[in-house]
């Protein structure tokens, strides 16, 4: 599938930072949502937290509320092929379907969302782990340029989630 997206421009980068400087994170969640939507593009959007006391990730941000609420919580294993490359800091793609499958737990609930394929960018600041930022879309979706662009767009969300971090 050809995904028609565009280059993260200095512009967007600003308008983000501003309204960050504002204090206000949702709106800087809902900003990013939308950059992403034009820049890596996705069926669904999501921001998690990472709650280390738990080893789980907390939903922040959604653009699916109704199947995936803000508030709600995903266990981690530390074991899992996706999670060994977030702590390294390195941006996890499952391309398809198969790899999907091998990696969530709740892949039943993300196929009938129409998702086959997905990118999780880590989210940190300062040497912490904060959160994740989740694409999830179609096979085919997701490839180099993807990945830069999620690097940008999680850097954006860095000083918004040190907020939510406990």
């Amino acid at each position: 599938m050809k995904n028609r997206t565009r280059d993260i421009t200095v512009a967007d980068v600003t308008k983000v930072m501003a309204l960050g400087m504002k204090g206000d994170r949702r709106k800087v969640y809902k900003a990013v949502e939308k950059l992403a939507k034009e820049t890596c593009g996705y069926t669904m959007f999501t921001i998690l937290k990472y709650v280390e006391k738990n080893q789980e990730v907390e939903r922040v941000h959604t653009s699916n509320p109704r199947k995936y609420p803000v508030g709600g919580r995903k266990p981690i294993d530390p074991a899992s092929h996706n999670q060994k490359i977030l702590e390294k800091g390195r941006v996890f793609v499952a391309p398809d379907k198969a790899e999907v499958k091998r990696t969530y737990f709740d892949y039943e609930l993300i196929f009938s969302l129409g998702i086959n394929a997905i990118l999780n960018a880590p989210i940190s600041a300062n040497g912490r782990r904060l959160g994740t930022l989740a694409l999830s879309g179609l096979q085919g979706m997701y490839g180099k340029k993807e990945v830069e662009r999620s690097k940008v767009l999680a850097g954006l969300l860095a000083p918004a989630l040190m907020a939510e971090v406990d």
